[in-house]
């Protein structure tokens, strides 16, 4: 079944009013009610967190190939141990078609990063890798690439001190091959390899259905760090023609623990699952994390009474599910803890489409312990006015599937306490076209999921220059931290994916080091109006000089400064505190060329932005 995409959004100017919830000091959408079988949805109070210093983001590498996942990241950066830290990502330069595509890689040898590279470490055009550390140190790339007809999974292993990468290709009797592999380390000495990847599908040209089920999740293991492979093309119990037609491409993630491994499915139209082995993956069960009300979903015409009552829907026919991309962390005691991006859509049978509610917003949660999906986190109403606004049209400037929030990917320390970061629009901050930025975003977790802070933005003024003129994306942890989460992302000055046929800019790979004790204050959420009210330029089109008009609710410290399009800021006047009420200034143009440029007044730390146009 081809299925094509249409929206639920209408283009207009700005996409406001999305239904909103309290959880804690955080509004989200949310839902009730799942599924009864399963669980509810349930409200989680937020908890304090300490006020601190985070360190200063450096820049580790470059791409042009602005796509890091279709759906789940997994993991991209590790800890070998000694200080040490390696990072991935996808990494190509040459466009179109990028014939360089394939993996990034960089190394913290305890006191620098090494200079960006600009080769990928596969020998050949290769696709979306996945990173772990074995317990012996030993730093494995996992990609994939195609040899002729067939797609072939292909581990990579760099030992400790070791410079080069010794390439491993993981058997398979599939004939189209395997493609977009997630891995994890794990095993008695943490030096067996687990993979999760999925059969070359018959969507794709040369690919074909697999045993009854297109795109069918499968597994491998090897027990020597990825010399031989014991076990390949494992077919899940449940997760094959049993229970599905097909699966959305990365739409599962893998983790280890010792002798524990978990495996989360989590499809737009199918059960999501849990799959879990006790034994280092030589027998598996299943868990139901959401039991989707429509069995194997196929286009063909459903009805109110076949689903659940939801009365956050957007209406009685979209069912909450997901976007694809999930996170596992596994517990001290074996427990799996799995983190969703949902996402409401509903079925058009008239042309076999189906449509997406692109104001979903909200991170899901489920473990093992409570069995019940909750929303813990999501995109908050930083403004007050119990909105979420949005600039523009959603669809135009998107990541994939993806809502309001995107891509969770979660970590666990030694004491137990669970981080979650996330990527989120921030309606404070948009572009010069009046796009709405997305920044990363951290909760946690002391009591094992059963409270969760309210969402940090990372993307502030101690990490990073200019943070209200950046779109931050993918961000990605370890599975385990210690004092400090290791932390990178992709960094571009433009919100959402480049366009088709438009060339990429420079995307920057950007690490950070954050102290997990010391981050954010109880709350980003604002409670006030935003100070800058009715930012307003005249003329504009300008020459020579702008006025610039603005009212303020409060006593503020205010600054103003004009931005390129890229971030830079080209000039900065400095106001003082000034008291409530309609403020003007003006600010010099006669070194600025004919452009388009953007005007950033900030008041007490929040950002007001408007376009300027220079004639």
């Amino acid at each position: 079944m081809t299925f094509t995409l249409s929206i639920a959004f209408v283009a207009f100017g700005q996409y406001r009013g999305l239904p909103v919830r309290t959880i804690g000091n955080t509004k989200v959408k949310a839902i009730t009610n799942v599924d009864p079988g399963v669980g509810i949805v349930t409200e989680q109070p937020a908890i304090p967190l300490a006020t601190g210093f985070r360190s200063t983001e450096e820049e580790i590498g470059t791409t042009n190939f602005d796509i890091q996942t279709t759906a789940s990241l997994g993991r991209r950066i590790g800890e070998p141990g000694n200080g040490h830290i390696g990072a991935a990502w996808q990494m190509a330069f040459q466009q179109p078609n990028w014939p360089d595509r394939g993996t990034g890689y960089n190394h913290f040898d305890g006191n620098d990063w090494g200079p960006n590279p600009t080769d990928q470490i596969e020998p050949s055009r290769s696709g979306y890798p996945s990173f772990t550390v074995t317990g012996n140190g030993t730093e494995v790339v996992i990609s994939h690439k195609s040899v002729g007809t067939i797609w072939q999974l292909v581990a990579y292993t760099k030992g400790v001190g070791e410079t080069t990468w010794t390439e491993h290709i993981l058997p398979t009797n599939v004939p189209a091959g395997n493609v977009w592999a997630k891995i994890a380390a794990g095993g008695p000495d943490g030096n067996s390899l687990h993979v999760v990847a999925m059969t070359f599908g018959s969507g794709f040209d040369g690919g074909a259905i697999y045993n009854g089920m297109d795109n069918h999740p499968l597994y491998w293991r090897s027990n020597d760090s990825g010399q031989t492979w014991d076990k390949q093309d494992i077919v899940l119990p449940g997760a094959d023609s049993s229970q599905y037609l097909s699966i959305n491409s990365e739409s599962y993630t893998i983790e280890a623990r010792g002798e524990t491994v978990a495996i989360a499915i989590t499809p737009y139209f199918g059960e999501m699952l849990l799959f879990k082995s006790e034994n280092n993956g030589d027998s598996w069960t299943k868990q139901v994390i959401y039991d989707f009300p429509l069995d194997k979903w196929n286009g063909e015409v459903y009805y109110n009474d076949n689903l659940p009552t939801d009365p956050n829907a957007p209406d009685s026919l979209f069912i909450f599910s997901t976007d694809g991309s999930n996170s596992i962390v596994i517990d001290e005691n074996s427990n799996a803890h799995v983190f969703f991006n949902h996402m409401y859509w509903r079925g058009n049978p008239a042309d076999t489409s189906y449509t997406l509610d692109l104001g979903t917003n909200g991170i899901a949660y489920w473990n093992e312990q409570s069995q019940t999906i909750s929303i813990i986190a999501g995109g908050e109403d930083w403004d007050g006015d119990s909105e979420i606004t949005l600039g523009g049209n959603p669809d135009n400037y998107r990541y994939g599937n993806s809502g309001v929030t995107a891509f969770p990917n979660a970590t666990i320390d030694e004491e137990g306490n669970l981080y979650l970061v996330f990527m989120a629009f921030h309606e404070l901050f948009t572009d010069a076209d009046g796009l709405t930025y997305r920044h990363i975003f951290i909760t946690k977790s002391v009591d094992g999921g059963e409270t969760w802070s309210a969402p940090f933005d990372l993307i502030n003024e101690d990490i990073t220059d200019e943070p209200g003129f950046i779109e931050a994306a993918y961000p990605a942890i370890p599975a385990h931290t210690g004092d400090a989460i290791q932390l990178i992302y992709q960094q571009d000055y433009i919100p959402g994916l480049t366009a088709a046929n438009v060339t990429v800019p420079d995307q920057f790979i950007m690490h950070f080091s954050l102290d997990k004790e010391t981050f954010g204050p109880i709350s980003s959420a604002r409670e006030q109006t935003q100070p800058a009210q009715r930012l307003t330029l005249t003329p504009n089109p300008a020459h020579g000089q702008v006025q610039v008009g603005f009212e303020l609710a409060a006593i503020a410290d205010v600054e103003i400064g004009v931005f390129d399009l890229f971030g830079k800021r080209l000039s900065y006047k400095q106001l003082g505190k000034l008291s409530a009420g309609e403020h003007r200034t003006v600010l010099g143009l006669r070194d600025l060329p004919k452009g388009i440029y953007a005007v950033k007044l900030v008041a007490d730390g929040l950002g007001s932005v408007q376009k300027l146009v220079v004639d």
